[in-house]
């Protein structure tokens, strides 16, 4: 998420640094189960500086509406002017107590201002703003990256990691979306500004949310792996994986939270290979005639 939203990177560049991660998992340790949670919704773009650590004050805020503060200046470095020695560089040496309670005082003006800056721009967030799919935008080439669509990007990446969790054995997909951002109108998000900040920072009750989620989640999953374990043994890697990723075929099942007996799992499952012959069938059926009319115009 930081490679996105604060380096700007690529949505392939960052698809690439998940997948690198997830094959060293499975290079390390085969048999784990691995999970991708999902790019939490953002909007804005985040600081550039990888040390600013003022920038998650956003997500203590009421609301959760921070502000992007405008980056730190850089000081200059003092000078030193010996007399018959010309210009240096400044010493490692410890300084005296005089020179430090200057710089004391510098470091306490610029952070007091810096404040002050992101009291004001909290006030230009809105609350709740809707996030498209698909977004225009013009470049503003004063301030690179400012009006950049961050959504968009991260929509992509999640339903690529989802396509990619569905076809890989032992990785399973965990998407958070809905619980930071609910539908509006015409297929639009809207973010939830008490639940996370508009740079993707969970506020307190969003992690509190999120990890409740992903308690109930890891759990349900548990019962389904013993579950897909112990009736389709003999089934596919493939085949389990199916079993485990669909969620029409889980919902069936679970219902309110609970499997169904092994009878009635056992039937739902009958007719779904069943469903399976019938168009192997039809296909054996279909490829059987084409070859007979082959052979009646010879």
């Amino acid at each position: 998420m930081e490679d996105i939203g604060r380096f700007m990177c690529s949505e392939e560049i960052t698809i690439l640094g998940v997948l690198r991660v997830v094959e060293e998992i499975k290079k390390r340790r085969p048999d784990a189960k691995i999970v991708i949670n999902s790019l939490f919704p953002m909007i804005k773009m985040r600081m550039k500086v990888a040390e600013d650590e003022k920038e998650f004050i956003d997500a203590e805020r009421d609301h959760g509406k921070g502000p992007k503060p405008r980056g730190e200046r850089q000081q200059n470095r003092k000078r030193n002017h010996d007399k018959g020695h010309g210009r240096k560089l400044e010493s490692h040496e410890e300084k005296n107590d005089d020179d430090g309670k200057k710089h004391g005082k510098k470091d306490e003006k610029l952070r007091k201002r810096m404040e002050k800056n992101y009291e004001k721009a909290v006030k230009k967030d809105k609350f709740n703003p809707h996030m498209k799919e698909t977004h225009k935008f013009k470049k503003n080439r004063k301030r690179p990256g400012s009006n950049v669509p961050m959504w968009t990007a991260i929509h992509t990446v999640n339903k690529q990691l989802h396509e990619f969790c569905q076809k890989t054995p032992h990785v399973t997909f965990f998407d958070t979306t809905e619980i930071f951002a609910s539908h509006g109108e015409g297929g639009d998000w809207i973010l939830q500004t008490d639940m996370i900040s508009p740079r993707g920072h969970p506020t307190l009750e969003g992690f509190k949310k999120w990890l409740g989620v992903v308690k109930t989640q890891a759990s349900e999953w548990k019962k389904k792996m013993n579950h897909v374990k112990e009736h389709h043994a003999n089934d596919s890697e493939q085949q389990k994986q199916w079993f485990m990723n669909d969620k029409d075929y889980y919902e069936d099942l679970e219902g309110i939270g609970w499997y169904p007996d092994p009878d009635e799992f056992d039937d739902h499952k009958e007719n779904v290979d069943n469903e399976g012959k019938d168009a192997t069938n039809e296909e054996e059926e279909g490829e059987k005639k084409e070859t007979d009319g082959d052979g009646g115009e010879e």
